[in-house]
């Protein structure tokens, strides 16, 4: 006899989802593959100038998307030769780090490139670290509905889009950078303006477990 109509209903909806989770997975690695793609064209790009062109066109070709739809900014454009150089120590006194940071401008100085200079001290720092729970949404997502996001954190995203190269110069406490850097990490260099996110995936989190216990020479 033939099984009962819930039963065929029951396995019909089953093999449907089966489906659409395989669906849903191949299309996200597909989506992660044109990704990396990406990133290796730019790097290309970027390590070998001449060949910018021919990578341009294959960038194009890929056409990627953001989450919102807008065409993917792979060259976040800088208005001129400046570097930003940011010095990060807890001592606002004389240190090997401020000795450093000055060497590093004297001599990006001597090279021609004009040098915007931040100190995190502790009247930055207080700026920059993720207090409330809006903050912590707005550095993940990078959206701020609630016009959360301290109006020095704007100031110093608008401070990296202006230079070309960024300098970090800090000690390291604890096999970690200091905690004022951390914060400048977190809420200046957040998700949607430093880097976008790839949704989750099991599968890709599986590959990029293995990935990490291959052996590099």
């Amino acid at each position: 006899t033939p099984p009962p109509a819930h039963i065929l209903c029951t396995m019909v909806s089953l093999v449907s989802n089966a489906i659409g989770s395989v669906t849903d997975t191949a299309w996200t690695i597909f989506e992660a593959g044109r990704r990396v793609a990406a990133l290796a064209l730019v790097d290309a790009a970027v390590a070998v100038p001449p060949a910018k062109p021919l990578c341009d066109v294959a960038l194009n070709a890929l056409a990627l998307k953001t989450s919102k739809g807008e065409p993917f900014m792979y060259y976040r454009p800088s208005l001129q030769q400046s570097v930003l150089l940011v010095l990060c120590h807890p001592s606002e006194g004389p240190s090997m780090c401020r000795t450093l940071a000055e060497a590093w401008d004297d001599c990006l100085r001597a090279e021609g490139l004009h040098v915007r200079r931040v100190e995190l001290g502790e009247k930055v720092a207080a700026h920059l670290m993720l207090n409330t729970g809006e903050e912590l949404r707005a550095s993940l997502t990078g959206t701020d509905p609630t016009a959360s996001v301290p109006a020095e954190v704007h100031r110093l995203q608008e401070l990296v889009e202006q230079c070309r190269f960024l300098v970090f110069v800090h000690p390291i406490f604890w096999f970690d950078v200091p905690s004022q850097l951390k914060g400048f990490q977190e809420s200046v260099l957040s998700s949607g303006f430093a880097f976008r996110k790839l949704p989750g995936n099991w599968l890709m989190n599986r590959a990029v477990g293995l990935i990490e216990r291959v052996p590099v020479v």
